[in-house]
């Protein structure tokens, strides 16, 4: 093919100009080459400028450091590569085709009438018409859909960043592993998908997501207006003032709703967590609703499987429903609610391991109702005695209570009926004066187990709560079921091993301060307390030591228990009863 002109170099300070029906191959441009023909290979470079005119074309269009080049009119381009350092505007109805921004270019979709199709970005992109095709935003990468811009098929891949602004428009946008795009201002995201490690910020009030599919991060301070599709690993959060309709919540995603947020008519078999307020949500099978502190969730259902948790302070609203297999699990105190409708199947489950004896009620009504459904409480190991206000002004249609250490039953009790005694533990479930209270009571040993020599010996309890003395001996102590205390004293130490517990150890140290008279060291689950006073090499191995069921403490004397010592198996009830008050209370296991 014949050229008009081929090979030539436009030097600084020279213009060229390529007139309709002219073509040109391989311009190298320093200085100023005018497009309204054909050019082929076009090097814009040091300074040179290259405009392309209405009914102009450019392919194979490179602009590097200090170059610059505009489309204007009706003009096309089509395999425009910007450099670091190169500058391309896109301006009037021009089109530029298979656009290549690398690290250090600019381009500039100047009018809303311009257009890209198809651009991959190292550098940067500023998009205030349309930009259609796929627009991939690379590592390092940045794009920005200004004032009544439009990109279709965004793509920002790890490493990339991209902002919708003003009243701009993404559809079908996708942000990868380590992308992140922010709409901002009145900006919408209309189909936006997340994949796992990308980002998603919808920054202002006015901004908005029509649809999203999150796999990755979330962060919501505006709308999601239409649905929201919440894969496993996927986080969507809404802030003050965020809000989101038709969320569905998939096993293993997670929304969680701010104080000042608003969910509604969510679908959640995965984990929706709201501080603020929730509004007709539908809990499936695995999911878990969980009510926070001042949260407010209205007219939410719980299907077979699901779990509505209401953790503290919360209030239900409207009409709470619970199918059959859907379970009510209350974890702190003060929840309000309104009417419930309660399938005879459905669980209504009081966990009082993580709160103090003497709280106001875990569940409150405005006037009395029934509680229908299936009614257990949930203890733990370590649990303080005392009693526990379970709901005011309910009245549980089931008699039965069920009563759980953990998760394993105990056993059940009826209101008002006899009480339970398992693990060195009494229950008991009371209503009067339309509170409904568990009570926990110690149910103690008849004796006291004490060594009677300073030879090894074994010392074995019940199931009940006990307390042990080993004496100087090298003493093996076997506690069991119960809330177990192991005695000692500054004059009363020989090389005790205490095996693991079913129930708790307290180990009660008499007139003996930590550092003092003794150390401690914890070596995976074995706890050693080692006497340091009087240069002997004493020492007490507990075996199988948690926090959550053992512990220590000191108390400066108990002189009525080591009156006792010397009478060790004659003691009388009444002496037992006397020495086992001082010690369950020396041992903050009871009151008096």
């Amino acid at each position: 093919m014949a050229y008009t002109y081929s090979g030539v170099v436009v030097k600084n300070s020279e213009t060229l100009r390529l007139k309709k029906g002219e073509t040109s191959y391989d311009v190298s441009v320093k200085g100023t080459f005018n497009i309204s023909g054909s050019a082929e290979v076009t090097k814009v470079m040091d300074g040179g400028k290259a405009y392309v005119f209405a009914g102009g074309t450019a392919t194979d269009l490179t602009v590097s450091n200090g170059g610059y080049a505009a489309f204007q009119g009706n003009s096309t381009a089509d395999n425009v590569t910007v450099k670091n350092g190169g500058e391309v505007q896109v301006k009037g109805n021009s089109t530029a085709k298979n656009l290549t921004i690398a690290s250090g270019g600019i381009a500039k979709v100047v009018a809303a009438t311009a257009s890209i199709e198809t651009a991959s970005v190292k550098g940067r992109l500023n998009i205030s018409g349309s930009a259609a095709g796929k627009t991939k935003v690379l590592n390092g990468g940045s794009a920005y859909v200004f004032e009544n811009g439009e990109a279709t098929n965004l793509i920002v891949s790890s490493g990339g960043y991209a902002a919708l602004q003003g009243s701009s428009t993404a559809d079908k946008a996708t942000v990868k592993n380590g992308g992140e795009i922010q709409v901002k201002e009145n900006s919408t995201a209309t189909i936006l998908t997340i994949d796992s490690g990308g980002i998603a910020k919808v920054v202002d009030a006015t901004a908005s997501v029509a649809s999203a599919t999150v796999a990755g991060t979330m962060n919501v301070h505006g709308k999601v207006t239409t649905s929201a599709t919440v894969k496993e690993g996927g986080m969507v959060t809404l802030f003050k003032g965020g809000s989101a309709t038709g969320a569905n919540i998939l096993a293993g995603g997670t929304e969680t709703v701010k104080a000042g947020a608003t969910d509604s008519n969510a679908t959640v078999a995965g984990s929706l967590d709201v501080y603020g307020e929730a509004d007709g949500a539908t809990v499936k099978a695995g999911g878990v609703l969980t009510l926070r502190k001042d949260a407010k969730v209205k007219s939410a259902t719980v299907g077979s499987g699901g779990t509505l948790k209401v953790v503290n302070a919360g209030s239900l609203s409207g009409t709470t429903t619970l199918k059959a297999g859907g379970e009510l699990l209350l974890t702190g105190t003060g929840a309000g609610a309104a009417a419930f409708k309660n399938d005879a199947a459905a669980k209504i489950s009081f966990d009082v391991s993580g709160i103090k004896t003497g709280a106001k009620a875990m569940l409150t009504a405005n006037t009395q109702r029934d509680l229908g459904g299936a009614v257990s409480v949930v203890t733990k190991k370590a649990q303080q005695l005392g009693s526990y206000k379970l709901a005011s002004k309910y009245e549980f249609k089931q008699e039965s209570i069920s009563i759980k250490l953990g998760d394993n039953a105990l056993g059940s009790v009826k209101v008002n009926g006899s009480s339970m005694s398992k693990n060195g533990m009494t229950y008991s479930v009371s209503s009067e004066d339309g509170v409904t209270s568990l009570n926990l009571e110690l149910k103690k040993s008849s004796k006291i187990y004490m060594g009677k020599s300073s030879s090894q010996e074994t010392l074995t309890g019940t199931t009940n709560s006990d307390i042990f003395y080993g004496g100087a001996g090298a003493d093996i102590i076997k506690g069991r079921n119960g809330r177990d205390v192991a005695v000692y004293d500054s004059n009363a130490w020989g090389k005790d091993t205490i095996n693991a517990t079913d129930g708790t150890m307290t180990i009660l140290m008499i007139g003996m301060k930590k550092d003092v008279d003794y150390t401690t060291s914890l070596s995976g689950s074995t706890m050693t307390i080692t006497k340091t006073k009087n240069g002997d090499k004493n020492s007490i191995t507990i075996n199988g030591w948690s926090a959550d069921t053992h512990n220590i403490q000191y108390n400066s004397s108990l002189a009525k228990f080591t009156q006792y010592i010397p009478l060790a198996s004659t003691a009388t009830p009444a002496q037992t009863e006397v020495v086992q008050n001082v010690v369950f209370k020396a041992a903050k296991l009871a009151s008096s």
